[in-house]
């Protein structure tokens, strides 16, 4: 599911979803603070893996960052997850209609406030966004004129992604990856 990283080293957070972790457990740089229940774990025969479904209105996952993780954070890093969709930010969120993107990762810093987020907007294509720890914001999104080919940029109905946000902080750089086909 997620995996955080210095660059050129050993993961220090794995989270993966192979059986049910609950609220309290101890994951691979961190320990969960929220999930949804036991039924929100899902087996795809297909792909013959499990995986944990979000219902799009109040399911989260929350974790807890160990000392490494936080560590890893606040210098070069690479953070990595698949998702799947089978609604997409065009679709109407008969819950939330005034509501015109889809979230698919936040990050929030200890106050509760969002440092990174990773979005799908009324085009269905990818919005990214950061704050430094100055507070500025930055962001950018994916366009209908990418290069290497429109999937990379339209979120399509149940496909299977790899999202990858690397950070090298020397170079005060962020470099967004899906499946592998740099966006940004």
């Amino acid at each position: 599911f997620a995996i955080v990283a210095h660059a050129d080293e050993q993961p220090v957070m794995n989270v993966t979803f192979d059986k049910y972790a609950p609220t309290g457990a101890e994951v691979i740089g961190g320990k969960i603070a929220k999930i949804q229940g036991e039924n929100a774990l899902v087996r795809d025969k297909k792909r013959n893996d499990t995986f944990l479904d979000f219902n799009g209105r109040d399911d989260s996952l929350l974790i807890n960052l160990s000392k490494a993780s936080e560590k890893a954070l606040a210098g070069s890093f690479t953070l990595e997850f698949d998702f799947s969709t089978v609604k997409l930010p065009v679709d109407d969120n008969h819950h939330e209609p005034g509501k015109t993107y889809m979230e698919f990762f936040n990050a929030l810093d200890k106050q509760g406030k969002t440092v990174m987020h990773v979005t799908g907007n009324l085009l269905n294509r990818f919005n990214i966004g950061w704050m430094n720890d100055q507070g500025k914001h930055y962001g950018f999104y994916s366009a209908w004129n990418h290069g290497k080919n429109y999937e990379v940029c339209g979120i399509l109905r149940h496909k299977w992604y790899r999202l990858s946000l690397v950070y090298d902080k020397p170079k005060n750089k962020f470099e967004f990856y899906l499946d592998g086909q740099l966006l940004g």
